[in-house]
């Protein structure tokens, strides 16, 4: 939630989905008017793989 482009619906998508590759976020964002850069990306990835338990 500290990129303001991303929105609270948005977050609770990456939350339920856990992405795990770059294809993965852009499919969240396909609709969004937005676009979210390869840092960002990186940094949505890296929280995800954070708090992801197998």
């Amino acid at each position: 939630m500290e990129n303001k482009d991303i929105t609270e619906i948005n977050a609770i998508k990456i939350a339920d989905l856990l992405p795990r590759t770059e294809d993965d976020i852009k499919t969240i964002f396909a609709k969004e008017r937005i676009t979210i850069s390869g840092n960002d990306i990186k940094k949505i990835l890296d929280i995800v793989t954070k708090y992801n338990i197998e």
